[in-house]
């Protein structure tokens, strides 16, 4: 079971909220409640099997689903003291698990009553949200960004949930173009009318997309994967970033959260979890860092 270790630190920069944009381009009626102007959104049910790893929907009862929730309560905890909606989740290298991370979390979020998520497919160069959700290929944010029509043709809405999603839509040989785009730029104000928490799995800190988009973000979040991420690699990635929350340490081997396993054991006796390496406790973060912790399979 793969995992996962949270720790959120305070931005040393202090942040301002976001001034409130026209939203006559992206959404259809602006001056409509959020529930009505996106009540045209077509919803779409995703294909989830048990292996696909998205422990909100397949696992909830276990210590990985709990782990997010906790992420989930942090942020949470962090918005109510800062300006905190739209969140970028990047990593400093290929495979280490960003895309999971945040389809996770959104997921998570979305879960909480009366919370409404908007999760952004911001990794136009190896997107693979719609493959994890089981969805076909969509129109998304490469369609959206150099089109006239409203953003609501392009989202799809997760069925039972309060997430809407925005794929990242048909591959282009330039997609640092719509990543530049100036309605991208506006998205996150504009969105913000509209939902609580924003979402956006963006390109690994390889290519220039993530640092275009964290200056989009109220806060980053870095997955980084035990044995896989380089140091160097990661501390010279770390410059071109802005507001960055804290790091996803993902495949965390020494972590055994088997009390967790005990203690939920009954509430799962119909079979749900049955045979699947459970964790327990979790080391305490550093002194001065905001601690979470959170595991996902």
């Amino acid at each position: 079971m793969s995992r996962i270790l949270n720790t959120l630190r305070q931005s040393s920069k202090d942040t301002t909220c976001p001034v409130p944009s026209p939203m006559d381009e992206v959404f259809d009626d602006p001056g409509s409640p959020p529930v009505e102007s996106l009540g045209s959104v077509s919803s779409v049910q995703p294909l989830i099997v048990p292996q696909s790893r998205i422990e909100a929907f397949t696992h909830p009862n276990d210590f990985a689903a709990e782990q997010f929730r906790m992420l989930g309560t942090r942020l949470q905890h962090l918005a109510e003291t800062r300006a905190l909606k739209t969140l970028l989740v990047t990593s400093a290298s290929f495979r280490e698990g960003k895309s999971l991370v945040s389809l996770n979390l959104a997921v998570t979020l979305a879960q909480r009553a009366g919370k409404k998520v908007l999760l952004v497919e911001g990794d136009l160069r190896k997107p693979a949200l719609c493959q994890m959700l089981g969805l076909p290929p969509l129109r998304g944010l490469s369609d959206w960004a150099p089109s006239g029509e409203p953003i609501a043709n392009f989202l799809c809405r997760l069925t039972d949930l309060d997430l809407w999603f925005l794929p990242a839509g048909e591959s282009r040989a330039h997609p640092l173009a719509a990543i530049q785009s100036q309605r991208l730029r506006e998205l996150p104000t504009q969105a913000a009318a509209h939902f609580d928490w924003i979402v956006i799995d963006s390109s690994p800190m390889l290519v220039a997309d993530a640092s275009i988009l964290s200056r989009l973000a109220d806060g980053t979040l870095i997955v980084v994967r035990q044995e896989n991420t380089e140091k160097k690699s990661l501390q010279k990635s770390l410059a071109s970033l802005e507001r960055v929350l804290g790091f996803v340490l993902n495949d965390a081997t020494s972590i055994n959260p088997r009390g967790y396993d005990q203690y939920y054991r009954p509430a799962r006796a119909n079979g749900n979890g049955a045979g699947r390496k459970t964790p327990s406790a979790m080391p305490a973060p550093s002194s001065g860092a905001n601690g979470v912790n959170a595991v996902a399979s």
